[in-house]
């Protein structure tokens, strides 16, 4: 008979990461969020919606960072530790902080991408913005709701005894199906985003180009006809 596997505790656990990795994401959007907030209101005066869906997207980041610290500084959540060591309350308590942690994460991506979508519209009024905006905004919306609505009873997903018989015959959609269609409609919506900005930006290189050649060619009739 095998003897059970003992476990180096300070080995697997990686709370210290998290943590690391929580307090690095509010350090990061926090000065950048309140940077764009003065240059929009006193540098330039340029301050509008996309702004205040930016100042959104903001708060989501940073309030799912403190919540992931205050998961893995609780105690009793099991963050960061073998499977082995995790009790039943603590395995509970984590798929609880999980659940919580995916329905923030899509209400700060969708206002990320609109809040950039907004900005170009803002800069460069075009139907492919409002379009890729809807989109957006359907696509955001039905995996938000999709999270919120993952189990029936919806405490089944994070408590397998949550069915009111006990008998864990409550029902969940397929969790790999769809982390793999949320992450491939983040990633077409991502690059989508980013060839936007890439045509927006040709096109005024090239309006630029354009009025460049248009002003040396009256300048150069000028001197003609000075000479004339």
């Amino acid at each position: 008979m095998e003897s059970p596997q003992i476990h180096d505790t300070d080995a697997v656990n990686q709370r210290a990461d998290v943590l690391a990795v929580s307090i690095l994401a509010v350090c990061l959007v926090l000065p950048t969020i309140l940077a764009r907030i003065y240059v929009r209101t006193r540098i330039i005066p340029y301050f509008g919606i996309d702004d205040i869906l930016m100042i959104l997207s903001g708060i989501s980041v940073v309030g799912v960072a403190i919540y992931s610290g205050i998961v893995v500084t609780e105690g009793n959540y099991g963050t960061g530790q073998h499977i082995d060591e995790v009790n039943t309350t603590e395995l509970i308590n984590f798929d609880k902080s999980v659940y919580i942690w995916e329905i923030a994460y899509c209400v700060a991506l969708f206002f990320i991408k609109v809040s950039i979508l907004t900005y170009y519209n803002r800069l460069q009024p075009s139907v492919s913005y409002k379009v890729t905006m809807v989109i957006v905004s359907a696509g955001s919306f039905s995996f938000l709701i999709t999270n919120i609505f993952q189990c029936n009873p919806i405490k089944a997903s994070w408590d397998p005894n949550a069915s009111p018989n006990g008998d864990k015959s409550h029902q969940c959609i397929n969790d790999v199906a769809f982390t793999y269609s949320s992450a491939i409609f983040n990633i077409i919506t991502d690059f989508w985003i980013w060839g936007s900005c890439i045509v927006m930006l040709k096109g005024n290189r090239l309006g630029s180009q354009y009025d460049g050649d248009n002003a040396l060619k009256t300048r150069m009739v000028n001197r003609s006809s000075s000479q004339n």
